[in-house]
């Protein structure tokens, strides 16, 4: 599907995403501290969501990379 969406005249960039920032649905996980015994989500120290991205997902969204290098 990148490929054939970056043929279409005019397309600068193209990524892919497995949900929508900052909508639902995206895998969560908690995050406890090395002391927590109890793990019920409401204790997690954070929670952490997770989304998968195309390589160029960034340049497409018009996200600039500060610091660091690409994802590959």
């Amino acid at each position: 599907m990148i490929n054939a969406l970056e043929t279409i005249p005019g397309v600068e960039s193209v990524g892919l995403s497995n949900w929508m920032p900052l909508g639902a649905g995206a895998d969560d996980s908690h995050v406890f501290t090395d002391k927590t015994t109890d793990l019920r989500p409401g204790n997690a120290a954070a929670d952490v969501e997770l989304f998968k991205v195309s390589p160029e997902y960034f340049r497409a969204a018009g996200t600039a990379l500060l610091v660091g290098r690409t994802f590959i």
